[in-house]
């Protein structure tokens, strides 16, 4: 019988969750009948675009090349986030079903934009789009020519939400079940935000998880019921994933203000923005990537000096070399060495700090009062469910790796992953046996 995979990203859903997700209906209807990982270990640093590249390949940063959500332009600050398939360093999963005539579809997945792929809808991006284009113009832009058009009438009330985090995560499901009722692809990636859109604001843990997790049970059953009116239900794999946690905060600290204080970073005559640089800040919120210009070896060990006899005042726990990132998390960069928080603060990307220590806001998901970016152990840990309809029983394990989840639902789908840097989970690929 054939078999296909349904790929459902809740960013950010933890071990903490399952048991509110175990008491709604939709969740229910999968979750009950699924093997589960509780706890995933990520990669470094755990932040969204690097985690799902990960979870797309089954490789570490190192070598798919994806170490941050935005990218580093030299003394510019934060560029635009990582989007284009372009930029991944080695197949995906779905780069290697297409050798073999599989046809995928991506809703909203990160680092798909320009995926040579029958049904790709790209989302608008937390920024939007060019001057005066609405969501839709963005999306319609971003993806596959025609296919917003195409699914419009399919996802009308989507566009009514509150924010563009219901609109999003609604759009997802209403995309993803008219594809599966119209094309049926054999696999299909989505990603939902609003999990973690509502930790970022609220804290890792409060009321406001439950009715976010309930307009998700919504959407989860829209999708499922796709599959079922389709009569995939046997034939479909669902999995059910995560990237990271979240820690919550006291503060953001802006190091590169302090670097200017010190000589490292230039402003303009208003002291807002940056000019030039001997080493700037790049940063993964609790944890970021420094840059030493040129790589110049004098100013380097100034700014290791500097930074390690202030880490207590700046809120920095450990300073890691290019070397050790490498040895310790399989990532690495042109950067010069990471520093990462002591779990209190989180680091600034914004250069019109006119002080060094800001206390949290919403406005950025860097600053808001939960965040991560972390070294992958800390705080709560991302969870993974996978319903195998091909499976004669379920298993639940404590942990499991974000890198062997591709190489696991390859072996599924029958193939390989053979570029990944993990390996499938053999307690779950025995179970379709």
């Amino acid at each position: 019988m054939k078999r296909r995979l349904l790929v459902i990203s809740i960013d950010s859903m933890v071990e903490e969750d399952i048991p509110v997700m175990m008491a709604l209906p939709n969740f229910k209807r999968v979750l009950e009948k699924s093997s589960i990982v509780k706890k995933m270990e990520s990669t470094y640093p755990t932040l969204t675009h690097s985690i799902h590249t990960s979870i797309m390949t089954g490789c570490y940063p190192e070598h798919h090349h994806i170490i941050n959500n935005e990218i580093f332009i030299d003394g510019e600050g934060p560029g635009e986030w990582f989007e284009h398939a372009s930029s991944v360093g080695v197949p995906t999963l779905a780069d290697e079903a297409k050798r073999l005539g599989l046809k995928t579809a991506y809703v909203y997945w990160p680092l798909t934009l320009g995926a040579k792929h029958p049904w790709v809808l790209h989302r608008s991006g937390v920024h939007g789009g060019l001057p005066g284009e609405t969501m839709q113009d963005t999306v319609r832009r971003k993806s596959t020519v025609g296919l917003l058009d195409e699914v419009m009438p399919a996802v009308s009330d989507c566009w009514e939400q509150p924010d563009r985090y219901h609109i999003n995560d609604l759009f997802c499901a209403r995309a993803v079940s008219y594809l599966t009722k119209t094309y049926q692809p054999d696999i299909i990636y989505t990603h939902l935000t609003l999990i973690d859109r509502t930790r970022h604001s609220r804290g890792v843990f409060s009321d406001a998880l439950q009715p976010a997790y309930q307009f998700l049970d919504e959407c989860i059953g829209i999708m499922l019921d796709a599959i079922e009116q389709t009569g995939l239900g046997d034939q479909t794999i669902i999995n059910i994933t995560s990237d990271h946690g979240h820690c919550d905060i006291d503060h953001v600290t802006s190091i590169n203000r302090f670097l200017s204080l010190h000589g490292f970073v230039d402003y303009d005559e208003q002291g807002v923005k940056i000019t030039d640089y001997r080493a700037y800040c790049h940063t993964a919120s609790l944890s970021a990537q420094i840059y030493v210009k040129d790589h110049d070896p004098v100013v380097r060990d100034k700014v290791y000096k500097l930074l390690h006899d202030n880490m207590e005042y700046l809120g920095i726990s450990e300073i890691l070399t290019v070397r050790q990132c490498e040895e310790r998390f399989h990532t690495n960069g042109n950067y010069d060495f990471m520093i990462e928080s002591d779990g209190k603060a989180s680091f600034s990307a914004r250069a019109n700090y006119t002080d060094i220590f800001t206390k949290c806001d919403i406005s950025d998901y860097r600053t808001s009062v939960a965040t991560h970016g972390h070294m992958p152990h800390k705080g709560v840990q991302p969870s993974f469910f996978l319903y195998n309809p091909f499976a004669k029983d379920k298993v639940v394990l404590e942990h499991g790796r974000i890198i062997d989840q591709a190489p696991t639902l390859a072996k599924l789908l029958g193939f390989d992953m053979p570029c990944a840097d993990g390996k499938p989970i053999e307690e779950l690929v025995d179970l379709s046996k």
